[in-house]
């Protein structure tokens, strides 16, 4: 399957104005995750998420049954200083056309330190797709942290922020 607004050699975007937006941004935005879920995305860490033995990329379309299982995450690209957090939201729940719950908690993974993702914190367990109507975008984004932090589980999946 070919993505657009992948380069075939490399998988990455090509951004018109690198020095302003990155490449990242502009995949998201193109799925309209930038600005729904998030303002914009740097480039300084990178990974990849497989689902069974489908790795997916921005924008490729699976099955409720294909992201029923907590995915891989392989931390590629990272600061060797940095703490990461990495979080999976559902922006369109209940519908995409009616997002009353928007961004709800998926997953989330704190103080994971360069590609040591399985050593993270996994603060808020998978807990796969919930039913819903339509088809829904499943984001999965990588924070730098400003620091080691204990962080709490939220009370509450839906609305998180």
């Amino acid at each position: 399957m070919k993505n657009e607004g992948f380069r075939e050699d490399t998988e990455t975007a090509i951004s018109d104005y690198p020095d302003l937006i990155s490449d990242t941004t502009v995949i998201l935005a193109k799925e309209k995750v930038v600005p729904d879920v998030v303002n914009a995305c740097t480039d300084k860490a990178a990974f990849k998420a497989t689902f069974g033995d489908k790795m997916v990329r921005p924008g490729d379309v699976l099955s409720i049954n294909d992201i029923a299982a907590e995915p891989k995450i392989e931390i590629t690209k990272y600061s060797a200083s940095a703490i990461y957090s990495l979080l999976m939201l559902d922006p369109d729940m209940p519908s995409p056309h009616k997002p009353e719950y928007k961004d709800v908690l998926i997953w989330m993974v704190n103080n994971i330190k360069k590609n040591d993702f399985e050593a993270g914190d996994f603060t808020v367990e998978y807990s796969g797709p919930e039913p819903g109507k339509g088809q829904h975008r499943y984001v999965l984004l990588l924070f730098q942290q400003p620091s080691f932090q204990t962080i709490q589980a939220p009370t509450k999946r839906a609305n998180f922020q």
